[in-house]
């Protein structure tokens, strides 16, 4: 216990609101997704689609390869942990009859994987935008710019990615990714439109 009296009678009031609205608290419930840990993996996932432009890493051909696997692992790890949580906050643990830990895991790591193997098809939509963004605007003199500079095609970029998650049905995930997204740029999409 504090010693420092403000301190204890602080965290009793504030202790004691807890009960009183109850309603704001996520008190023994299951782990929800994580805000943090989901702006850190979109920021992992812009350096796999858009390798060197995001990331701390310095790729070279020599290191490119092994650099991608070991981005890759960190994402699925940590992707396949926040998408469960999202399963057992719909589920909310024993209060719905189908849910069970060991499907709910499996349907986790099943979802990280299908959408590990759509980020090749990502990469090609947002090349798409990329040459969009390049080729609307006289004063863009490179692509590059448009990668590093442009809040909108950044924006896009986090809502494919998101889109991918929210049509494989991943609860909560994709809603703030792309809320982290309008943090970052000031633009909001939603994560369902194509």
């Amino acid at each position: 216990m504090p010693n420092n009296k403000l301190v204890s009678d602080a965290a009793s009031n504030l202790v004691e609101s807890y009960k009183e609205d109850g309603n704001i608290n996520h008190i023994d419930g299951l782990n929800l997704p994580s805000s943090d840990d989901i702006a850190s993996l979109t920021e992992a996932l812009l350096a796999l689609v858009l390798p060197g432009f995001f990331g701390s890493e310095r790729l070279t051909k020599a290191n490119f390869a092994a650099v991608t696997v070991y981005r890759l692992e960190e994402v699925k790890a940590k992707l396949t942990e926040q998408i469960l949580r999202g399963i057992n906050y719909v589920c909310r643990g024993d209060e719905r009859p189908d849910c069970d830990k060991s499907r709910c895991e499996a349907k986790a790591a099943s979802l990280t994987e299908v959408f590990l193997l759509t980020l090749p098809k990502v990469r090609s939509l947002i090349k798409t935008d990329i040459e969009a963004a390049y080729d609307g605007d006289p004063a863009c003199f490179a692509k590059e710019e448009v990668i590093l500079c442009y809040p909108g095609f950044q924006a896009i970029a986090i809502q494919r990615l998101a889109h991918e998650l929210h049509s494989m049905g991943v609860p909560l995930i994709p809603r703030i990714m792309t809320e982290y997204g309008h943090r970052r740029t000031g633009v909001d999409i939603h994560p369902a439109p194509k």
